[in-house]
């Protein structure tokens, strides 16, 4: 039985009552799309909107660890293969892909080996360079909604291996990332007022995508399924510690990272409405003895690489028409459409 994070059981039918099914989001194209286009930019600044290479507008884009793993073309038909140009240089490859009639983008979180794009942290220039890459990349392109799936440890002692979560609120334990992608951005633009303020954070993850992807977790994945969690990002390449996961514990922190967190901050700057479906991998420093097994190869690599595609592929085709009925940007609209650069058909 899937459980929110206060421990009460939580059905299918009383998630949905909680509000929106995900399926009911602004259809693009819609008048009120048009009208928040028609003053799109900060004053002194101009921002192309970016053209399809087929001519065709895409809203959804999804970031997941990496192509092989994730295996999205078993089930979405691969359209095109394309870079473009971005205020920090060429993006990473991008890829439009087709399932059920609903198109999205796809980047993975690192290049692949070889392909002259960063494949591993040690190939930053700077801590996140990647990161940056891709949120510049996603601003430019112009999408609204973005999707991530990512496998993740376990904080919460009471949560088990291979549970499921979308979580609903982060703590940041990495200051040495980027604080802003919004430099990036503008970058050799003049000065502008978004230099003055600070982004708002709450809901700090968009209730309405949050929601569809509860929807079809509850179908798809084969263990529990938790609707709320609090996540921490902590460092790279290596583990907490016992005692700093004592003291997360003590936070009320029930997964941990190295990189979404980031993600989250970066998609709320650009007014793009986020969410991520997490399946819990490891378990953490110091809650299990040193010889409790971690996932299995089969449980990694064929039923939680499934259960994430499907659900991440089923909440697309949910999101045919895309009409939003969350508070994410409700305090400071025009401030946010004003640092997203739209579309046109």
């Amino acid at each position: 039985m899937p459980i929110d994070k206060t421990g009460v059981n939580l059905t299918r039918r009383k998630a949905l009552a909680l509000g929106l099914s995900g399926t009911a989001f602004l259809a693009a194209g819609s008048p009120a799309a048009q009208a928040a286009t028609a003053d799109a930019a900060p004053k002194g600044v101009s921002i192309k909107p970016f053209a399809p290479p087929d001519g065709e507008r895409v809203d959804i884009a999804v970031i997941n660890r990496d192509r092989k793993w994730m295996d999205f073309e078993s089930m979405a038909k691969l359209e095109q293969t394309f870079t473009i140009d971005t205020p920090i240089g060429t993006s990473p490859t991008i890829r439009k892909l087709r399932y059920k009639g609903v198109p999205f983008y796809y980047i993975p979180r690192y290049g692949d080996a070889g392909s002259g794009e960063i494949a591993a942290t040690d190939e930053e220039t700077f801590p996140g360079e990647r990161t940056i890459q891709i949120w510049v990349t996603l601003m430019t392109l112009g999408v609204r909604n973005v999707l991530h799936g990512n496998l993740i440890g376990c904080v919460n002692a009471e949560w088990s291996m291979t549970d499921a979560v979308i979580i609903d609120d982060f703590i940041d334990f990495k200051p040495n990332h980027p604080q802003s992608v919004l430099p990036y951005f503008f970058k050799g633009k003049p000065d502008t007022d978004w230099k003055h303020w600070g982004t708002r954070m709450n809901p700090v993850l968009c209730p309405d995508l949050r929601l569809a992807l509860y929807d079809q977790a509850l179908s798809y994945h084969f263990s529990r399924v938790h609707y709320g969690g609090t996540m921490s990002q902590t460092h790279t390449d290596r583990w907490e510690t016992p005692a700093e996961i004592r003291m997360l514990q003590q936070l009320k922190v029930d997964v941990s990272c190295t990189l979404d967190g980031s993600y989250i901050v970066y998609a709320k700057q650009a007014g793009i409405h986020f969410a991520t479906v997490m399946i819990l991998m490891n378990f953490a420093e110091g809650e299990r003895p040193l010889d409790t097994p971690q996932m299995s190869e089969w449980d990694l690599h064929e039923r939680s690489a499934t259960s994430m595609r499907k659900t991440l592929l089923e909440t697309i085709a949910g999101m045919k028409t895309i009409e939003h009925h969350c508070d994410c940007f409700k305090l400071e609209d025009k401030r946010y459409r004003d640092v997203f650069p739209y579309t046109t058909k």
